[in-house]
């Protein structure tokens, strides 16, 4: 009897096991998370473009820590997604792109909390987003979602 239960619960755990390897599995297809990257890229976008460019030192902080957000959010809603298995090292590498862009806000912000010069600080984002954004156009290109290749 005791045998008998036991191999019907290694059954029921075998099988448990298989149903939860394949139903586990949340991979968006090529559309849908074109659909879903596309939307996230244009919020970002949008959040961006609305930022008005400092006109002023004192200016510079807010700008940056505003463009930190807005990237760190969608650095974040990126990550969420789970591409298809036959694009996932492309995007890995477009989202490890835009997540090197937030970091770059992000230090940009610490510098400015510990005094550095702003003028110092917005020139060295610019060159380093200049570096970078080209990086990720192609990436996001060769993926097909657009909306990411021209934030």
């Amino acid at each position: 009897m005791k045998r008998t239960v036991r191999a019907a619960l290694m059954c029921v755990g075998v099988t448990l096991a298989l149903v939860g390897t394949g139903c586990g599995d949340n991979r968006l297809d090529s559309g849908e998370l074109h659909d879903k990257v596309t939307a996230a890229c244009e919020k970002a976008h949008k959040l961006l473009l609305a930022l008005p460019s400092p006109q002023s030192t004192e200016q510079v902080a807010p700008f940056l820590t505003q463009a930190a957000t807005a990237t760190n959010q969608l650095t974040v809603s990126l990550k969420a997604l789970k591409p298809p298995a036959d694009s996932q090292s492309s995007y890995n590498l477009a989202v490890q792109l835009v997540g090197n862009q937030a970091q770059t806000f992000n230090k940009a912000v610490r510098q400015l909390s510990k005094g550095s010069d702003p003028v110092i600080v917005m020139r060295n984002v610019a060159e380093q987003s200049t570096q970078s954004s080209e990086r990720e156009r192609v990436a996001w290109q060769g993926l097909g979602i657009e909306a990411c290749a021209n934030r």
